[in-house]
């Protein structure tokens, strides 16, 4: 595991965006493409829009990307509570790729179950059994939850099946989402976490003793991967305890 520390969000974003770029260079000098699983959510957004501006875009080696998401509520992309709709809007309409790079949950004209199966089957086409994304991006939520993976949520038992979807009756939604199993084969695992209100978050699952029930991020340990944290000082505080 490592940990990186940035003053503020733009600090921590640009660190991320380095990280970013060096490990597409260093996966691209292994195979012809690089993949990423993009995370939902507040935090992501200055990222994002980081990534597409002027002081990134032209650096990274767009047409040989290809994007995943790690979770998803089951609305329409046109919803607000979109996480495609989110991507899209702050990072994919600004960069030159195509849609064939883009590979999302479909949400519409179809069910909850049979959108999970649909993904599970466009992941294990494109991946091999052993691994999936190069980057699992991954926030953190203040009740210890990363994905849709929320604490004593069943879809933290799942073992198998790289996608799961469960009914979320505190948001009256269906959520979709990859499992620990998918989010384990990833190579590297990259937690963006800013602000205060995150901070206990940040100590339960780094150095708590609460089991992943309680704080389901402790799950995502990739079996030969890496993990890394990229807090800001606000977040990173709980650690100084």
């Amino acid at each position: 595991m490592q940990i990186t520390v940035a003053k503020n969000r733009d600090a921590l974003n640009r660190k991320v965006a380095d990280f970013l770029l060096q490990k597409e260079k260093e996966v691209l000098q292994e195979q012809d493409f690089f993949t990423v699983a993009l995370s939902g959510g507040s935090t992501p957004k200055a990222l994002y829009r980081l990534l597409s501006g002027d002081a990134y875009i032209h650096q990274f080696e767009w047409s040989k990307w290809h994007f995943f998401l790690g979770d998803e509520r089951f609305v329409p992309v046109t919803d607000e509570q979109s996480n495609a709709g989110m991507c899209y809007k702050n990072l994919l309409e600004h960069l030159p790729v195509q849609d064939q790079q883009i590979h999302f949950f479909k949400t519409e004209n179809t069910t909850p179950e049979k959108s999970a199966q649909e993904y599970e089957a466009v992941l294990r086409n494109f991946f091999t059994p052993a691994k999936t994304m190069d980057v699992l991006l991954l926030g953190l939520g203040t009740d210890g939850h990363t994905l849709s993976m929320f604490p004593y949520g069943k879809v933290l038992h799942e073992a198998t099946k790289w996608v799961d979807y469960f009914w979320s009756a505190s948001q009256n939604m269906y959520r979709l989402t990859l499992t620990k199993a998918a989010a384990n084969l990833c190579s590297n695992a990259v937690f963006v976490v800013s602000g205060e209100d995150k901070q206990q978050a940040v100590y339960e699952v780094l150095k708590g003793s609460q089991p992943p029930q309680i704080y389901p991020a402790k799950l995502v340990d990739p079996l030969n991967g890496q993990v890394y944290w990229f807090l800001d000082e606000a977040a990173a505080a709980a650690l100084d305890r």
